[in-house]
Order: C-alpha cells, then structure tokens, then sequence
C-alpha cells in the first residue's frame, strides 16, 4: 500500500518530477477512501503485516500501531500533493483525517515519558519517523528511550522490515549515529553483519538466513549511509539545493561518496585527520548547498 504514496513522492524528492504524481492522484484518493472503512472504532487501522519478518522470538510491534501511523502519513502525502494540485477542498479534508488519526494514535498507545506501546524499538521510532505525530515535546526523551532499549539489546536487530528502516534514521536524528552504526555492524543473529560470515555480498530475506538470499527487505542501510554518513540530502526537488550534513559514527574514519543528481554528480569525501573531522565536497553548477557542521561520536565539531 505505501508504495503507491512513497514511489510518487522519492521520484520528486529526487529528481523533481511530479508526473508519477499526477497520474498515481486519482489512486491515492482511491485508496483513502477503501482504506477509511477499514478503520476501527477509535478511529485507527491494523490491516497490514505490521514489522514483517522479525527475528524468530522477538517480540514484535503492534500493527495497528504501524499500520495507523501509515496512514497518518499517506493522509499528509495527499495534502501535499492536492495543495500542489490546487485541490484545496479535498487538502482539507486530509489534514482533518491526518489530525483524526494523530489524537486516537496518542491516546491508544502514547503512555507517559516518551514511551509508545510495549515500548519495542519499532513501537519507539514509529512516531518520530513519521514527522509530526508524537506528543510535542516529548521526541528527545522517546529517542532517548530507543537508544536505551538498543543499547540494552546489545544493538542486536530485535525489529523487523519497519524497524531496519525508521530506527537506525531516528537514532543519527537524535544524536545518536553511534547505535545506528553499531546495529548495522555487530555480527550476531539478528544482524546485517551476520550474513558477511557466509561470503554473501547480498541481503536476505529473514535475518534467522531462511528463504531468499538476494533481498531488499533490510536494504534501507545503503540510502541511510548516503544521507547519514555521507549527509547527503536533497532539500529541494530535484537537487536543487542540498544538505550535505555527515556523521562519523565511532570507529569510522573516512566516508567517501558520489550521488548523480539531474544536475550532475555531488561528491563527498569526510575524514578524520588529527581526531576532527574533514569535509571535502563537490556540486554541479548551479546547486545550493547547506553545509553544516559534521556530527562525530554524537557531538557537532
């Protein structure tokens, strides 16, 4: 289902182009409207697989928490592109429905001092990835939680496909880029770093090895390393201005980059050099960049 929203959305993100949108419009309202009628009595949905193929005993998310905060989001996706669209009526309603969502999402699984649900490390990141629907002031202690419950878990990768992508993103936003680093690069089951025992050079389908070996399920590590490591990341459509915003996680010492934007390539060399930090970077002509400050260890320097 997200991707009918998420496909439209990265091909603008990234290349400027808003005609994926444009003909995927009329499915989106389409899908709404379905998707609406599967809702509960408060107001939220579990119709979905939830945080799929987590590891074999490892208390997993609850889908209706997962599921809800999808559609919080495909709800604000719809009102982006109807304000672009110049559908203003039907923008309203989606900041209505989103708004809807948000307050039954809160008094089902917000409990108190930042925790959500069972407080799983997908159940934590679930609201802070989908910008906007945590309880306000309450995000850093939430991140504050997760890095605690990863921490605690040894940086074992006790989540499923919903996990492997929003937690390590919520961790580098809060400060915390080290426990991302170190849940991609600890070599126990559940992990990425697992799988290199065996000689692979792709990604599998269940982290316990069973089923396919050549898989996207955990393959959002490769986008994170671009936006985190590298910082690379688009603040217009299509490229035309950029962050380029990297982190030094502890241990990592040189980070070298390129991505081909429309506009040509950026490329992005950070490395440590008497401890500190060093950005090198190129843009095509033309490109806005936002240059900030590299985050090692968790700090700014």
């Amino acid at each position: 289902d997200a991707i009918l929203f998420e496909i439209p959305w990265q091909l603008f993100r990234f290349y400027g182009d808003e005609k994926p949108a444009r003909e995927a419009y009329g499915a989106m309202k389409k899908y709404l409207a379905f998707i609406e009628t599967k809702a509960d009595e408060d107001g939220l949905y579990d119709y979905g697989l939830g945080d799929w193929c987590a590891g074999d005993d490892v208390p997993t998310a609850s889908t209706r928490l997962t599921d809800s905060a999808y559609v919080y989001l495909f709800n604000r996706r719809a009102e982006f592109w109807a304000r672009r669209f110049g559908d203003g009526g039907y923008a309203k309603e989606r900041v209505a429905a989103a708004a809807r969502i948000r307050v039954a999402f809160l008094e089902a699984f917000y409990k108190e001092d930042g925790l959500y649900g069972g407080g799983t490390p997908t159940e934590l990141a679930a609201p802070l990835y989908f910008k906007g629907l945590a309880e306000h002031g309450t995000e850093r202690r939430t991140a504050q939680r997760l890095a605690e419950v990863v921490r605690k878990s040894e940086h074992k990768a006790f989540f499923g496909i919903l996990g492997a992508k929003w937690i390590p993103r919520v961790l580098a936003d809060y400060g915390y880029a080290d426990d991302a680093w170190k849940l991609f690069t600890q070599s126990e089951v559940p992990g990425w770093a697992h799988w290199l025992q065996f000689g692979d050079g792709t990604l599998r389908e269940k982290w316990n090895d069973t089923y396919s070996h050549n898989h996207i399920m955990f393959g959002d590590l490769s986008a994170w390393a671009y936006e985190y490591l590298a910082g690379i990341v688009p603040l217009e459509p299509g490229f035309r201005k950029i962050a380029i915003r990297p982190h030094l996680p502890d241990g990592v010492d040189h980070v070298t980059a390129s991505h081909r934007t429309p506009h040509g390539d950026v490329r992005v060399v950070v490395r440590r050099v008497a401890g500190a930090p060093v950005v090198e970077y190129s843009v095509p002509q033309g490109v806005e960049v936002d240059a900030g400050t590299p985050i090692t260890d968790g700090k700014k320097n």
